[in-house]
């Protein structure tokens, strides 16, 4: 491909003519898709890959980086009170708080839309939680889905209704879930029960 010549040597070639013009140009780049996986399935060019691999920024989820959230907030905040034409507009602190804790699944744009929209909900210069309209699935609900917190509430449910030999039956799915293939049979899955009583 012509294109791929472009990164390479500096220099385009206008349509009809042969002359090549050299150019003096950053080629910025960004995408969410994970490139090493799209080439190795084939969806992405190799070739186009290492032309324009040469500084890399990973930049992780607004949710991993909650010192941006309240400068990003803010900034929006005064981006459209400007665009709207209202007076002073602030945060409550009950908002502050709600933005930091929320896990934000669509990033920045989803942030900038809630300010924005809380602005146009708004009744008050203060804009409060509530003007935020957030999905109810913040980080108590989020946190409470991680393994950890599975395996405590699934073990306190055993401890609540205790099995004749507690402890065998805990022993017993923790060897099966650990060994059995994901295809193993029902007979199988019992030989691993029955070898986990020998450790």
């Amino acid at each position: 491909m012509k294109l791929l010549r472009v990164p390479q040597q500096r220099e385009v070639v206008r349509v009809g003519s042969r002359k090549p013009i050299p150019i003096d140009v950053w080629l910025l780049t960004a995408t969410n898709v994970n490139l090493e996986r799209a080439m190795a399935a084939g969806r992405f060019r190799e070739d186009l890959y290492y032309r324009i691999k040469v500084a890399v920024v990973s930049l992780p989820p607004l949710r991993e980086r909650p010192g941006d959230i309240g400068p990003l907030a803010h900034h929006f905040l005064a981006t459209y009170r400007e665009r709207l034409g209202l007076g002073p507009v602030s945060f409550a602190p009950d908002a502050e708080a709600l933005m930091l804790r929320y896990p934000w699944p669509g990033n920045i744009r989803e942030l900038e839309n809630v300010v924005h929209h809380a602005l146009l909900v708004s009744a008050s210069s203060v804009v409060s939680a509530a003007d935020l309209h957030l999905p109810q699935l913040a980080p108590e609900a989020a946190e409470a889905q991680r393994p950890s917190d599975l395996l405590q509430a699934a073990l306190q449910g055993l401890l609540q209704r205790p099995a004749a030999n507690l402890h065998q039956a805990v022993t017993d799915s923790l060897v099966c879930t650990a060994y059995e293939p994901a295809t193993a049979t029902r007979s199988e899955r019992r030989s691993y029960s029955v070898s986990a009583g020998t450790f």
